[in-house]
């Protein structure tokens, strides 16, 4: 038994190499999707799939949280995607010929679960590591957010069908970033301010992941943004890019994905 229990804590410890990998992963993603103007697509394998892929092999345990991510994300992004297209928010390129629901790409439904993922796998192999090196259960309100997600979409989908002319939110991106981000965040970290420490430091790294990925992004037109309804401009060198996307979302955006998962697959410790 105690062979058994070294053997788990040997298997999720974290090596100087975990480290530099997670360096190494999104400058080579950066670099080759710079060089040589790698899709929207690719560029999503590169910065987001690879690494995840990694910490997987690494932390094989983690995999039934991260499926419950990957199918949390790829609802949301569906649902979100839609609102997003629809009041200009950003409008992202695409390899394939045809656009879901005659607006949003398919690529946008492997970047949410891609990103989500990366985010919380991280979180767990580097940051909240469990006592004892053993994975903890999956928190029994991870129903509560899927049954949640699964209703939404289906209320969404009804109303595309029967009333679309009603699916339309003004400053979609600042609603969506406030209500659904910045005011769980808050309240998340009031009630486990221990959380604090252990959120900014993926935050801090997740502010460079998102950099690079936005630089390249832009600069490859692998996206654009062109609405009207944002809270201001952020100039970053020759880019252009909304205040949403560069506070809410790639300065402080990691904290979110970190709040939804751990009030609703892990344990707020």
């Amino acid at each position: 038994m105690a062979k058994s229990k070294q053997k788990i804590l040997k298997k999720h410890k974290v090596s100087t190499f975990d480290y530099l990998a997670m360096i190494f992963f999104p400058l080579t993603a950066a670099f080759i999707t710079n060089i040589f103007q790698i899709s929207y697509l690719g560029s999503i394998v590169l910065f987001f799939a690879l690494p995840s892929v990694y910490l997987t092999i690494k932390k094989p345990d983690f995999l039934k949280k991260g499926l419950l991510v990957i199918l949390s994300g790829v609802i949301f992004s569906f649902i979100v995607s839609y609102f997003a297209v629809r009041d200009g928010s950003w409008y992202d390129s695409t390899i394939f010929s045809f656009r879901l629901l005659n607006g949003f790409p398919l690529e946008d439904l492997l970047w949410f679960p891609g990103w989500f993922y990366f985010v919380v796998i991280f979180y767990d192999y580097f940051i909240d590591r469990p006592k004892g090196g053993k994975e903890d259960p999956v928190n029994h309100r991870y129903k509560v957010l899927i049954e949640g997600l699964v209703g939404v979409l289906l209320v969404f989908l009804s109303f595309y069908i029967f009333a679309e002319k009603y699916l339309h939110i003004p400053y979609f991106y600042s609603v969506l970033m406030i209500g659904l981000g910045v005011l769980p965040l808050i309240l998340e970290l009031y009630y486990h301010p221990h959380l604090v420490f252990k959120f900014s430091k993926v935050i801090i790294y997740f502010f460079f992941i998102n950099l690079l990925h936005e630089i390249v992004g832009l600069s490859g037109g692998h996206w654009v943004f062109p609405g009207q309804r944002y809270i201001g401009w952020v100039k970053l060198g020759s880019l252009n890019i909304p205040f949403e996307e560069f506070f809410f979302w790639m300065l402080i955006g990691a904290g979110y994905i970190l709040t939804w998962y751990e009030h609703f697959l892990d344990n707020d410790r």
